[in-house]
């Protein structure tokens, strides 16, 4: 404390000592060169006479006298060119060429060279020539000066040093006898303020540590003593506040404890609670399952029995009640399926599948759903594709088919007259991590679905994604529906994530728009067939969207075009034109019932192109409307882009189709090679029978697993086809069951089963069984369900149809109606027409490529054979068994699926077995090869 007391005296004392030596040491210097110039100037002047004389006596006595003067060591004179001629005193040391370098200097300048000890001044004599000639003393001297010598003084400085430390040591005495006065002082301080400001601060250190019982009992003067006082108050006010803290703290943890008490009751209640509800959740989805196999069992009997009955002959009116009831059953199934969603969605369940995709044909496919909708509606419904979309992405292509549904079905719902666009673009390509932490590109896709239709209020779109809500309660009644489909959309949106944004006015329609991302998919090169024989349209578009899709779908084929807005554009462009294919009108109803005989008869009048039709009507419907203008071709839309080239390059052929067989009508055909059909329910086991009696088929039915246990053991069935929960014992049971008799390790068993909850398929299918078939079961799913396991059905039905169908179709060559399929046929035109959907053209082009592609394909088996590679060999094979499926080479597909099954048993061995499937499939290529030259001639 008597540190921090005497530093400010210190420091001030320190600074003016330092403060007043310095200007004492510059004084000092200031005199010490004052006098050495001044004496300096006294001897010039002195030795002016002696040196323009040339007298040594004078100047030494001018010398002599100067040494005389205090701190004068040496006095010395030299001549005008730096030569010595007298001095008294030391020794001169003087650097000769000092003179050398100021010898032209004609100036009173004095100079001055310090030294450690002394300094040195250095001055030229100065003077005017003298006239001998003048009488006159004023004109004695001339006006030229000049230098007649120099001067040199030496001054010591031991006087002015002795000085400076004089100076010092007083200034030192002085800042002594200061502090000595500052230290008394401040002893005197310590005792009066310091000692108690210590106790004070004694106490408060003591009063934090918890002692505040603390008192100071001193008694400091002056201000110390209300400080005592402060200090001694707030000891006592924080001992009472200390104590009543402690009661408070008491209190409150007797409080605590009683509310611990409580919260574990609570907490053993909560756990309970949510026991109860895991349990209740587990019972909801057993329910769900149980439900969902309750309600789609009797719909599959339905949807199934509708389906036979409606290829059977009925009256208009009987097809018009059955119609009716299609329409309600799917309707139903489709409320089924969005609940069963919506549950998924609530319990976290919904997972997204990870495969690649076809995009553009998957948005085709989902969109030709809607063509039966436009037809009824007569809207003008256009589906516009980004060129840059990529063909193949990996992602879910079921649920991102079902937001489309979801949405274009709402707009053509709510809109009945006017028009609906979909816009399908690529927005970006994003270089992320996948869910594998590696570097992949995401496809970002930017949809939107906009409508003519009734539209949305601000309030009805606040509350337009909440589950099991609608606009309003008057749409409800008057369009129905659940209300779940824009909530699942939304929910599948946001797992792609994306978002859905919708801009709507009441009574203008809406804008749906949604933004997915899909991962890059394998690179493919997608050949596109173009017309050979085409090469300029003349377009009279009387749609908006509709005409703008077709457009689009041309400009892809490079087909230069000309599209007309009115009929008086659409005559001048003819006659203008002279080379021009087709002149092809795009409409849509009702516009198209302005469509004049008179404006077709000028347009064969002016031209001699083939003139075609295409509008939203009934095909039948369009085909007597075609034939009754005399136009050349017609398609009804929507339409798939790849029927377009067919349709630009072929004529109308209208025939009658032959009608398909009633149940009753299906023969009762024993063959060797039968299925087992295992289903507790009556109505379901009499569909599978008859679906599979009808693709000529030989099925067994059983009534329960352990009927058909018995069945098997008695005779070797090709295939399985068992529902799964049946009573006493179950299609599981008897899966591991056959699974243990050595005929059917390899056959094929296919669970039949309504349940669709997330994960029993993948439990199903490690459980034993090659697949999976969800009621209700569909024929097209059960056809390739056979294909795919058994192959080509060696065993078609030899019946004749007498019975012509009503409706009007497309239809090509029809031939071997009567002859039977078996190993021996290698190319079936009848079976390629049946796997392209009846579309003959389409077929031949499938074989066609096939074929072209055969030569390749076999030589690259036959070096993976040679070079002993299995795997790859495998995979090869597997890959031309895929193509051989489609393309109506029985024969060959059969010989493809043998190999691949061999190598697959033998793990990819090339052993005896597969030695001799190989031979059997290069024999059987070479006779399809033959056969297919035969076919061509």
């Amino acid at each position: 404390m008597i540190l921090l007391t005497l530093l400010p005296t210190l420091t001030v004392s320190a600074l003016l000592g330092f403060y007043f030596i310095s200007m004492r040491f510059s004084d000092l210097d200031r005199n010490l060169y004052i006098r050495g110039e001044a004496v300096t100037t006294e001897l010039v002047a002195a030795s002016e006479y002696g040196l323009y004389f040339d007298s040594k006596i004078i100047l030494q006595n001018v010398t002599d006298n100067i040494l005389s003067y205090p701190d004068v060591r040496m006095a010395a004179i030299y001549d005008r060119d730096g030569n010595l001629l007298t001095f008294t005193g030391r020794i001169p040391q003087v650097n000769p060429r000092f003179f050398k370098e100021n010898s032209d200097l004609i100036s009173k300048k004095i100079f001055m060279q310090e030294g450690h000890k002394n300094i040195q001044f250095l001055a030229p004599v100065i003077s005017r020539t003298i006239n001998p000639k003048e009488t006159s003393v004023d004109k004695l001297y001339t006006e030229k000066d000049q230098r007649i010598g120099w001067v040199v003084i030496t001054l010591s400085r031991e006087n002015t040093i002795m000085n400076q430390y004089q100076a010092i040591i007083a200034t030192l005495l002085i800042v002594l006898i200061g502090l000595t006065v500052s230290i008394l002082f401040g002893l005197r301080l310590s005792g009066d303020l310091i000692n108690p400001l210590f106790d004070i601060i004694n106490a408060v250190k003591r009063i934090k540590e918890g002692a505040l019982d603390t008192k100071l009992d001193g008694n400091p003067p002056g201000e110390l003593k209300n400080l005592e006082e402060g200090v001694n108050s707030m000891a006592l006010s924080l001992n009472n506040a200390h104590q009543e803290m402690q009661r408070n703290i008491k209190q409150a943890t007797r409080e605590l404890r009683h509310t611990l008490k409580t919260i574990e009751r609570q907490n053993i209640q909560l756990d309970q609670a949510r026991k109860e509800a895991i349990e209740a959740s587990e019972i909801k989805s057993k329910f769900l399952a149980n439900m969902s196999h309750e309600i789609r069992t009797p719909m599959n009997g339905v949807l199934g029995f509708l389906d036979l009955l409606a290829k059977s002959k009925l009256s208009s009116l009987q097809r018009e009640y059955l119609e009716t009831i299609i329409l309600s059953s799917n309707n139903l199934l489709s409320i089924i399926n969005d609940i069963l969603d919506f549950s998924k969605i609530e319990s976290g369940n919904l997972i997204l599948e990870h495969q690649p995709f076809n995009l553009r044909e998957e948005i085709t496919n989902c969109m030709m759903l809607f063509k039966p909708k436009v037809i009824e509606q007569q809207v003008d419904f256009g589906v516009l594709l980004d060129p840059q979309l990529p063909q193949m992405v990996t992602g879910d292509a079921l649920r991102f088919c079902q937001i489309l549904t979801n949405l274009v079905g709402n707009a053509l719902k709510f809109t009945e007259q006017g028009s609906v666009r979909v816009g399908i673009e690529l927005k970006a390509i994003h270089n992320e991590k996948n869910e594998k932490n590696a570097q992949s590109e995401q496809v970002e896709l930017y949809v939107t679905i906009k409508d003519t239709g009734i539209g949305l209020s601000s309030e009805q779109i606040a509350k337009l994604f909440h589950a099991f809500t609608q606009a309003d309660l008057s749409t409800s009644r008057k369009y129905g529906g659940t209300g779940l489909g824009l909530t699942i959309s939304k929910t599948l949106i946001e797992k792609m994530h994306g978002e859905i944004k919708v801009e709507s006015e009441l009574g203008h329609g809406a804008c749906f728009s949604f933004n997915v991302f899909f991962e890059q998919g394998p690179s493919v090169t997608i050949e596109r067939k173009k017309p050979k024989s085409i090469k300029k349209l003349i377009v009279y578009n009387q749609s908006r969207y509709a005409c703008e899709m077709f457009l689009a779908h041309i400009a892809l084929l490079d087909i230069e075009f000309i599209c007309c807005e009115s009929e008086t554009a659409l005559i001048d462009s003819v006659v203008e034109q002279d080379t021009v294919d087709i002149v092809l009108i795009y409409n849509t109803l009702p516009e198209m019932q302005k469509l004049k005989q008179s404006l077709i008869m000028d347009l064969q009048s002016f031209t001699q192109a083939n003139i075609f039709l295409i509008a939203n009507m009934p095909l039948n419907e369009l085909f007597d409307y075609t034939h009754k203008l005399d136009l050349k071709n017609c398609l009804n839309y929507p339409y798939k882009p790849n029927k377009l080239v067919s349709f630009l390059e072929s004529s109308l052929e209208l025939s009658e189709t032959e009608e398909a067989d009633t149940v009753g009508d299906i023969p009762n055909i024993q063959v060797e090679k039968s299925i087992l059909i295992v289903d507790d329910n009556p109505i379901n086991l009499k569909l599978l029978h008859i679906l599979l009696k009808t693709k000529g088929y030989s099925p067994v039915d059983a009534f329960s697993a352990k009927e058909a246990l018995s069945l098997a053991q008695k005779q070797k069935f090709m295939m399985v086809l068992t529902d799964v929960h049946m009573p006493e014992m179950d299609g599981v049971e008897l899966c591991h069951a056959l699974r243990q008799d050595q005929r059917y390790q390899n056959t094929p068993i296919i669970a039949v089963t309504a349940d669709v909850v997330e994960g029993q398929g993948e439990s199903l299918l490690q459980e034993g069984f090659d697949a999976i078939q969800i009621k209700p079961i569909d024929d097209n799913a059960l056809s390739e369900l056979l294909m795919h396991y058994l192959g080509s059905n060696e065993l078609s039905l030899q019946t004749k149809n007498d019975e012509k169908n009503e409706n009007f179709e497309h239809i090509s060559e029809l031939s071997n109606k009567n002859a039977a399929v078996d190993d021996e046929i290698y190319i079936d035109i009848n079976l390629a027409s049946g796997l392209a959907g009846g579309n003959v053209v389409f077929a031949k082009e499938m074989l066609a490529a096939f074929m072209g592609s055969l030569n390749s394909a076999v030589e690259e088996i036959v070096s993976a054979y040679e070079n002993n590679e299995g795997k790859h060999l495998r995979d090869l094979v597997h890959k031309l068994h895929g193509g051989a499926s489609y393309c109506g080479v029985p024969a060959l597909k059969n010989k493809l699926a043998q190999l691949e099954k061999a190598l697959q048993h033998n793990n990819y061995t090339i052993d005896a077995i597969v030695l001799e499937k190989y031979e059997q499939f290069v024999m059987v290529c070479d006779k399809t090869i033959q056969a297919y030259h035969q076919y061509n001639q």
